[in-house]
């Protein structure tokens, strides 16, 4: 899409539903109500990603759904609600598809991965995270690689697969020269620490 395309998109958006666009860099926030009292103590206040779908769909558009269900299932994790968290990376996944925004596959699969895990389907769980994980090599998207198998090898350290673990998450973090003091990086770094261990 090029830069007038979403410009006009954009307008379009803030013109029938202005409060629901994020004004400030961070973008749109989790509805929580810890996290509302942040993003307006910051200056920035976004309402959460079920509003901008509902905003986005109010005037006829489907961009970007992918990301926004991918955000809400970020969410319901976030809620303690696996099983809304899959019903939402299943729209994700299909919004993915139909518009072709790849770029939120990785991630969508991941969140899946995610709430599997935390319904104690760890076998499921994996699965998606190798799904997540095949996407972003693919997409040569190596920070969702990253992730993918820093959750992955997460997973096999619990089941006892230590070497595996190791194989798998060492050479995606040796890839990174720079960015070691983001969330991904360091807990990418301590995993290897205990499975040096």
């Amino acid at each position: 899409m090029n830069g007038v395309r979403a410009a006009w998109y954009l307008a379009l958006a803030r013109s029938h539903t202005p409060s629901l666009i994020a004004t400030g860099p961070a973008g749109p926030r989790c509805p929580s109500a810890a996290g509302s009292r942040a993003n307006r103590a910051s200056g920035v206040y976004s309402p959460g990603p079920s509003k901008v779908i509902a905003g986005w769909r109010a005037v006829g558009s489907d961009i970007a759904l992918g990301f926004y269900f991918t955000f809400l299932a970020e969410c319901e994790l976030l809620d303690g609600k696996p099983d809304a968290a899959l019903e939402a990376t299943s729209e994700a996944l299909k919004w993915t598809e139909q518009n072709a925004e790849g770029q939120s596959a990785s991630i969508a699969h991941i969140r899946r991965g995610d709430a599997f895990c935390l319904l104690q389907d760890i076998q499921s769980g994996e699965t998606e995270y190798e799904l997540a994980l095949d996407i972003a090599r693919r997409q040569d998207a190596k920070f969702w690689e990253l992730r993918a198998s820093t959750r992955l090898s997460a997973s096999w350290q619990r089941r006892g697969r230590h070497n595996d673990a190791h194989d798998l998450l060492a050479p995606i973090y040796g890839w990174f020269t720079e960015g070691f003091d983001t969330l991904d990086l360091k807990e990418a770094k301590a995993l290897l620490d205990a499975l040096a261990k």
